[in-house]
């Protein structure tokens, strides 16, 4: 009988360990995931100077767009330098929103103008921009399944007992696009 009870102890330990291992890995996960992304951000916001420069040389009409994409990127690096807690975190994925729709915005207007348009430099800067712009969304995918391990984790039992107890590791908010950035965009809006 004792041979029974010390299994029965062992396996239990060795569940709790299992689970409380699980648990610190897919929050290590979770913030490698983020720091990916950070990665990928800081790469795009290195393209943006280079782009608005070579537009700004072409574009006398959609100064407000420029406009607009340098004060996005300046809050955005004002939010980076902050606490990475989950307002800031919600705040960030919100300015990322604006900044994406106003860079699609841009390459529209970009396509008014020709000589612009086909500027070997500005090309070079826009085919850069669309691969960060892919790894970004990779990125962003990594990110996502991470916390939903780590949600599972946290939310399961044992897991959820393990953490409540014992470690306290709170969810981060997954990045989801808002509704209106599913709708198509349409060249004549920005005309």
């Amino acid at each position: 009988m004792s041979l029974f009870f010390y299994t029965i102890i062992f396996v239990i330990g060795l569940i709790l360990y299992r689970s409380y291992s699980n648990i610190i890995s897919n929050k290590n996960f979770g913030d490698a995931a983020y720091a990916n992304i950070d990665v990928q951000l800081k790469k795009r916001y290195d393209l943006i100077p280079n782009i608005l420069t070579i537009a700004k040389k072409y574009m006398d009409h959609e100064k407000n767009v420029l406009v607009d994409i340098t004060n996005i990127r300046t809050k955005l690096e004002r939010n980076y330098k902050e606490n990475d807690n989950n307002k800031n975190i919600q705040e960030r994925f919100k300015l990322e929103d604006e900044l994406d729709l106003k860079m699609k915005e841009l390459n529209i207007s970009l396509e008014n103008y020709p000589d612009l348009y086909s500027h070997k430099l500005l090309i070079e800067a826009q085919q850069s921009y669309s691969e960060v712009e892919r790894n970004i969304s990779a990125a962003r995918r990594n990110y996502n399944q991470s916390i939903a391990y780590l949600k599972n984790s946290i939310e399961i039992y044992p897991g959820k007992f393990i953490n409540d107890a014992f470690l306290k590791v709170k969810s981060k908010p997954m990045f989801e696009i808002k509704d209106e950035e599913k709708k198509e965009i349409k060249a004549e809006d920005y005309l």
